[in-house]
């Protein structure tokens, strides 16, 4: 409990900080000024300069979070060096996209204004979640193993953080699963069954499928209107940025409420769905023991506030619910999918979530159910 509050403690912080930070930036008319460099240094260079300043703020929550606080509590013994060339290497790659995506944004929207702008955005969500797989092993040395299940692809990731919990991977009608490896090692055969079977059933149910389109129209939602709402044109870098300030702010909005619930009803779903499929109700009950208890729960540190923010419910709701005859429809981590597609709005806070701030190894898939 006492690394799942100093989490806690620092998200808050560091989310809270990026929040203040883009707000004064926006009212201060921080992105004219920046905008104005571009004369001496040019438009690229220019948004790289934005973009390196961003990584260096980064460093000192990412530091903490990702170092620091797991060798004060005992879960890493990782030297400062090894985890130092990590986060160089899933922070450099994470800004040289950004910085590509960027700029092309700021091509398109001098094609064809902020249409152009918002198509390529689009275009950017669409290839981060068809090449999610490819952009995880490229942020952290993630070694993976190849193989099937019941028709589809099943990718095995070795993950050094045992936070790492995979996910889905592709576009609805070509998805992959991505497991950890430790999984394996840690749960018995019955229990493995059972955690493939509920990746099976959030892309049958429909509902990763669901996730999926809500966080990309969310994003693309947002991201129009921080263009439409920023003072300065959109293909100049002053106005790039003042959008990104305000995507950021309007990010932080959306991760409350509304996605974090339709992600707590889609694993009650997908826990129906497969009980109904016949699997054996002791297994699912023992895996949903098994994974609540590598979960650093923050439920009991946010109280009242949980509804709110948390895309997980506890152990007791996923129990209670199994034989419910109510038909659930939710959105398989659509909060947390809309934090990694919001990389293509150079969304500010896309890394200062308390569950990954400072490991690489989940900016891509973010741990969930």
């Amino acid at each position: 409990m006492a690394y799942a509050r100093a989490r806690l403690v620092l998200g808050i912080v560091t989310v809270s900080f990026w929040i203040l930070l883009a707000g004064v930036a926006f009212l201060q008319g921080v992105p004219a000024k920046i905008g104005s460099l571009v004369e001496g240094t040019g438009t690229f260079w220019t948004l790289g300069l934005f973009l390196g300043g961003y990584v260096l703020i980064s460093f000192p929550f990412d530091w903490f979070g990702g170092h620091r606080l797991p060798v004060l509590h005992g879960r890493s013994h990782e030297s400062f060096g090894k985890w130092g060339l990590k986060w160089l290497r899933g922070a450099g790659i994470h800004m040289i996209y950004l910085w590509i995506s960027g700029y092309m944004i700021l091509v398109m929207a001098g094609w064809l204004g902020i249409l152009g702008a918002l198509l390529w955005v689009g275009i950017q969500m669409l290839l981060l979640t068809g090449f999610q797989i490819y952009m995880a092993i490229a942020i952290a040395p993630l070694p993976m193993d190849q193989s099937s299940h019941r028709g589809r692809f099943v990718y095995y990731v070795n993950s050094v953080d045992k936070s790492f919990t995979g996910g889905i991977h592709g576009m609805p009608g070509v998805e992959g699963i991505v497991m950890p490896v430790y999984w394996k090692e840690k749960f018995s055969e019955k229990i493995m069954e059972v955690l493939l079977a509920r990746r099976h059933g959030a892309i049958n149910s429909g509902s990763h499928g669901r996730g999926i389109l809500l966080a990309i129209g969310v994003n693309a939602a947002l991201f129009a209107a921080a263009a439409y709402l920023s003072p300065l044109p959109l293909d100049t870098v002053g106005g790039l940025i003042s959008t990104s300030l305000l995507f950021t702010l309007f990010s932080a909005v959306s991760m409350l409420g509304l996605l974090p619930w339709l992600s707590r009803t889609a694993i009650l779903e997908i826990d129906r769905w497969v009980y109904f499929k016949k699997i054996d109700g002791d297994d699912l009950r023992a895996s949903i023991e098994a994974t609540q208890r590598l979960q650093n729960d923050m439920r009991p540190l946010l109280g009242k506030m949980s509804s709110l923010l948390l895309s997980f419910p506890t152990k007791e709701m996923r129990l209670s619910h199994l034989q419910t005859q109510k038909a659930l429809k939710g959105a398989w981590q659509a909060n947390r999918h809309n934090v990694y597609t919001s990389w293509a709005g150079l969304n500010l806070l896309s890394r200062a979530m308390p569950y990954h701030i400072g490991k690489p190894e989940l900016w891509v898939f973010l741990p969930g159910d």
